[in-house]
């Protein structure tokens, strides 16, 4: 799922972290993270160090995606803000130059030219 299609779904904190880390780190899912230590019963402390190292390095880019994404939602807002200002200005300048006489001027041409 992209980062666009997460915004859409409207997930939860929790569900939106479990997408994002599933992609970086299946093992940090909340489903997963709490079976880690009976996963992992048997490792060396070497491999449980080189394990949690990259643990850390997974967070970090978690961190790296959430900060896309929450950039990526500003941009969003910024612009929607945008377009509805534009939208108030061309329609306060259309309500300016529009005249109901000029409308049933143009009605009446339109009528008498069909």
């Amino acid at each position: 799922m992209t980062q666009t299609s997460v915004k859409k779904e409207g997930l939860s904190s929790q569900e939106m972290y479990d997408l994002l880390m599933e992609q970086i780190e299946p093992d940090l899912t909340s489903a997963n993270i709490q079976s880690l230590d009976e996963k992992y019963a048997d490792e060396s402390a070497e491999d449980r160090r080189a394990r949690l190292e990259s643990y850390t390095i997974a967070f970090e880019i978690f961190k790296e995606a959430l900060d896309d994404l929450e950039a990526e939602v500003q941009g969003d807002a910024e612009m929607l803000e945008w377009h509805i200002a534009m939208k108030d200005q061309l329609l306060a300048q259309v309500s300016d130059d529009f005249d109901a006489d000029d409308a049933t001027k143009a009605i009446d041409d339109f009528s008498t030219n069909s």
